[in-house]
């Protein structure tokens, strides 16, 4: 039995190969972006459910990634961020995790990405350079300001 986007369904041979996890999705301007086990990011047709395209480029499974109306960011075990056009053209590839990158936020043309080794960096998308680069760490002697939220 298919998966339902939209009004039509997504058939399971079409979807991510491999172990057939997906371990993440986003979904926007009509489109349905997800990344798989497999270590490709498949875009979807949201009305039709039908595959728009495969982009081909990680050596490892996709663990993230964020879409916004230009653009895709995918972060990946091979340690790598690819930024992706929506016709499936790698147009960087972002380097300076060590391990796997877990989590990614995208806005305009700034992202946030998070990884292994408590690193943060952040990255201008534009010219591919590393803004901050930073660990999640435990609190110091001085630490800044804290917020609990309840």
């Amino acid at each position: 039995m298919g998966r339902a986007f939209g009004k039509a369904a997504v058939q399971p041979s079409r979807t991510h190969r491999g172990d057939r996890v997906v371990y993440c999705c986003d979904c926007v301007c009509g489109k349905v972006v997800s990344g798989g086990g497999d270590g490709n990011v498949r875009i979807w047709e949201l009305e039709t459910g039908n595959l728009f395209a495969t982009l081909i480029g990680h050596k490892n499974e996709v663990l993230c990634l964020q879409c916004q109306s230009e653009i895709i960011a995918s972060g990946s075990g091979d340690s790598t961020i690819r930024i992706w056009n929506y016709a499936g053209v790698c147009l960087h590839v972002l380097e300076g995790h060590i391990g796997i990158v877990r989590c990614l936020e995208l806005k305009r043309w700034r992202l946030v990405s998070g990884g292994d080794r408590k690193r943060i960096i952040v990255w201008n998308v534009k010219d591919r350079k590393q803004r901050q680069n930073g660990a999640h760490s435990a609190p110091s002697a001085n630490p800044p300001s804290s917020h609990v939220c309840h």
